[in-house]
């Protein structure tokens, strides 16, 4: 069993007082790859994720105007068989976050990126936050086979509402905001873990 941190719009200055949550910095511990769905603001107050590593990034709409050159406005990842889209979700065709963020890959993807795996060794138990999970908001999922498309998984941002469900045959996953909660009740990130028959993504709520 293998993992990824998911988290999205971070939305840190050098002049905040906010920072990256010691629980997150935990559950990302032995991760293959951080991936961060866009509005990372200041790139910098990403690195202590950095020491834990390698983090994959996409441009937001609050994001200087050339992040999208430095780190793409979309991304496709191949990590342990599956292949994962990465994309903020503002930008396209739908009426939600969630569409935008799916129609982003019905076109011809970018070129493929491999996200290397750690050596097999014993990862540590996950963290618990002893916070109830919001009402309406996801807890844990699993896709047990691929999907017939390019993607298996799309992961995206932009809304800060906690989203996972399967759409068109692909596991569509917001993790939400560990520090820019917005309306939402709690702050949230996510951790996949996958084997070559199962892709499983759950949630922590701060």
């Amino acid at each position: 069993m293998n993992r990824l941190g998911l988290l999205s719009d971070t939305h840190l200055t050098s002049k905040g007082s906010r920072g990256i949550p010691d629980v997150l910095m935990r559950a990302f511990q032995g991760v293959d790859a951080i991936l961060h769905g866009g509005d990372v603001v200041d790139v910098d107050c990403l690195a202590p994720l950095t020491q834990l590593a390698p983090l994959y990034v996409v441009a937001g709409n609050n994001d200087p105007d050339d992040f999208g050159l430095r780190y793409g406005w979309r991304r496709a990842l191949r990590w342990q068989g599956w292949r994962i889209g990465l994309v903020h979700g503002d930008q396209g065709p739908g009426r939600s976050t969630p569409e935008r963020a799916r129609n982003a890959f019905r076109q011809t993807p970018p070129a493929w990126e491999e996200i290397r795996s750690r050596p097999a060794a014993a990862l540590s138990p996950l963290p618990d936050t002893h916070v109830p999970i919001p009402d309406g908001r996801p807890d844990t999922l699993s896709l047990a086979e691929a999907g017939g498309g390019p993607f298996d998984c799309i992961l995206f941002g932009h809304s800060h509402i906690p989203f996972c469900k399967v759409m068109d045959g692909v596991l569509m996953v917001n993790p939400g905001s560990p520090t820019d909660r917005r309306r939402e009740p709690r702050a949230s990130f996510a951790v996949m873990e996958a084997d070559e028959s199962r892709l499983q993504i759950r949630f922590f709520y701060l």
